[in-house]
């Protein structure tokens, strides 16, 4: 140890190593305005025809997760430069690449609309078939940068690393904010954290986000990376009646608004009815677990 004329002690000959770190791959793809035109018709237009799933997002619409499936061929234009982008993205962190590496990826896609007022909560894709995932930005709405309109991508740092507060004390100023262009693509590991801030604008948000996985590839999962307490686990109805009791009345009230929030199908079969009750209901719980809880969408 030395003694520097501050009189504070210095290791001299320690080493600072950063570990882990998280790599993040970007491409604002040119002359996608086509493309992208092509995009929005055919997802509004599936928007039109379903009542969508509730899954992150506190309002809006989500599709199933068929996206891959969908014959369209701005879509397959899409899931080109999705493949194109994943490439891209072995060649540079993977250091002795092979064809396997590089093998038609696996892709799980969706589609996400948001209009004035929605959000999607923070989470991660960590899945059995996702290693990575992906956003791509059809169209921003009114997002502009140094604009006053939220409805960014928020990437969150949860790897518990202490963070000096003397100097700045907002504890989050290691997150990344995204800012949304139309044509932007972005890839980062599944198990990164991501929200998006509820969206301000009164032009509609459309993005396409979609998870990746290769047999090349595995994620580590250690023993205990989930673990609960005791009580949790054996007693979680209990552990949670506090809460949720609550906010279970809360979203029986609202049901009613979120029914008629949509067109109910024009068909009678039973499957869509199923589809329209359920979705509104997953609505409702969702929305009624935020403070406040949020106003559907009019009916179009």
């Amino acid at each position: 140890m030395n003694r520097q004329d501050t009189g504070v002690d210095v290791a001299t000959g320690a080493e600072l190593a950063e570990l882990f770190p998280i790599p993040v791959l970007t491409y604002q793809w040119p002359d996608s305005a086509r493309l992208n035109a092509d995009l929005q018709k055919v997802i509004l237009e599936k928007m039109e025809r379903s009542p969508g799933v509730v899954k992150t997002n506190r309002g809006g619409w989500q599709s199933n997760t068929d996206l891959q499936t969908w014959a369209e061929p701005a879509v397959r234009a899409l899931l080109q430069r999705i493949q194109l982008m994943m490439r891209e993205l072995v060649r540079r962190t993977v250091s002795s690449v092979q064809d396997t590496h590089l093998r038609q990826w696996d892709v799980l896609g969706w589609a996400n609309v948001n209009q004035k007022g929605h959000f999607n909560r923070a989470h991660h894709h960590i899945g059995a078939r996702s290693q990575w995932s992906g956003i791509y930005y059809v169209q921003v709405g009114d997002l502009r940068p140094n604009a006053s309109v939220t409805g960014r991508t928020v990437f969150e740092d949860r790897s518990l690393v202490p963070k000096e507060i003397l100097n700045n004390p907002d504890p989050f100023e290691r997150q990344v904010t995204v800012m949304p262009k139309n044509g932007l693509m972005v890839i980062f590991p599944a198990s990164l954290y991501h929200s998006v801030e509820a969206y301000s604008g009164e032009g509609v948000r459309i993005t396409i986000a979609f998870n990746l996985w290769n047999p090349a590839f595995t994620v580590p999962f250690y023993p205990g990376m989930e673990s609960r307490s005791w009580m949790w686990t054996n007693f979680r109805g209990l552990m949670l009646i506090p809460t949720k009791a609550p906010e279970k009345v809360r979203a029986l009230a609202s049901l009613p608004r979120y029914l008629f929030a949509r067109r109910p199908p024009a068909s009678l079969r039973p499957v869509e009815w199923r589809h329209y009750i359920r979705t509104a209901v997953d609505h409702a719980f969702a929305n009624a677990s935020e403070k406040p809880p949020m106003k559907p969408t009019s009916r179009p």
